[in-house]
Order: C-alpha cells, then sequence, then structure tokens
C-alpha cells in the first residue's frame, strides 16, 4: 500500500543588496526548500517505473490513471528564455520497498547539459508488499535555454529511474 501526494518545494534565492555600481554590500543565502509530507525521508535501490510519458491531462482516481494526449514528441516555444511546463505521468512501481517516504525527483536536461528544472515530490508506503503500484502526474517546470534534443529524467536518491527524450521547437522553425 502506498501513495504520492504533494510536491516539494522550491530553494529560497540569495538575497543581496548592492550598491548603484553593482558592488555587492551583503548576501544572506537562500533557505532551503520545504518538504512535502513528514519530511522524513529514506533511500532504497527498489523503486522502478513501468511507465514515464508526457501528456496533455491525467486524472487518478482510485489508483487508476486516466490519460489523455499522451506520448509527446515535440512541444514549442517562442522565444529562447521562455519557461515550459513538462506534464509528466509516471507509474512507480515499489515491490519490496519498506514503509516510509522516499523522494522522486523529475529533472529538465537542455541540449546544452545543464539541468533547468527540477521538481521533486514524497512517495510514500504505508505497508511493503511484494507489488505496489503507484500513479502520478507533476508538472516539471523548466527555462528553455535552448532547442534541441532535451531529456526528462526520473530518479530516487540514489539512482535514476527513467529517463525520455523530447524535441523542443520555437514556433514558426521546421527543425
Amino acid at each position: 500500500m502506498g501513495y504520492s501526494a504533494g510536491v516539494d518545494g522550491q530553494p529560497g534565492g540569495d538575497t543581496t543588496f548592492s550598491a548603484p555600481d553593482v558592488t555587492i554590500l551583503f548576501s544572506a543565502p537562500g533557505g532551503q526548500a520545504g518538504l512535502a509530507g513528514t519530511g522524513v525521508r529514506l533511500t532504497s535501490d527498489l523503486f522502478s517505473l513501468s511507465t514515464v510519458m508526457l501528456c496533455n491531462y491525467v486524472e487518478i482516481s482510485n489508483s487508476l490513471g486516466y490519460v489523455v494526449g499522451a506520448g509527446w514528441q515535440s512541444v514549442r516555444v517562442l522565444n529562447i528564455g521562455d519557461m515550459r511546463t513538462f506534464p509528466i505521468f509516471m507509474i512507480i512501481e515499489a515491490g519490496g520497498v519498506p514503509a516510509g517516504e522516499y523522494t522522486i525527483h523529475a529533472d529538465a536536461w537542455s541540449p546544452l547539459g545543464s539541468r533547468v528544472g527540477r521538481t521533486s515530490f514524497p512517495i510514500t508506503i504505508e505497508k511493503a508488499g511484494d507489488l505496489i503500484r503507484i500513479p502520478r502526474c507533476v508538472n516539471l517546470n523548466a527555462r528553455v535555454d535552448a532547442t534541441g534534443l532535451w531529456d526528462i529524467a526520473i530518479s530516487s536518491d540514489l539512482e535514476e529511474l527513467a529517463r525520455i527524450r523530447v524535441m523542443v521547437k520555437r514556433f514558426g522553425e521546421d527543425n
């Protein structure tokens, strides 16, 4: 038995005060991101994914995912620097994972090799079992720094679980 609810917060940015000539007078580091759920996270190498896809819409009801407009090959943006949301549907396999709360990450990697977006969320295993299947959808926001083939990677705190590709194009360009 298990479920996934909530999304972890994002870390706070640094606060910087500077003089008109851009000399930094004072800088304070931003705070750490808040964690959804209990915030007490364990690790396990027993997680896997049986499904990962980009899609238009998912409804999760009674532990089943109803998917519309799945299997994206490409997305378009107006300008480099724009934010883009990648809606991800995944089925997390957690058979044998001990009871507790765990973290799963979704990352967007641009063709330039930089991670340009990350969202993290908890997976809660209430009772360990041989077969635990948890459907989850999450929005991954990323700043587009280049067009081309992007990677969407799903990982636990210990290892990468899956990676899919999507072509990011500009409107009006055929590439």
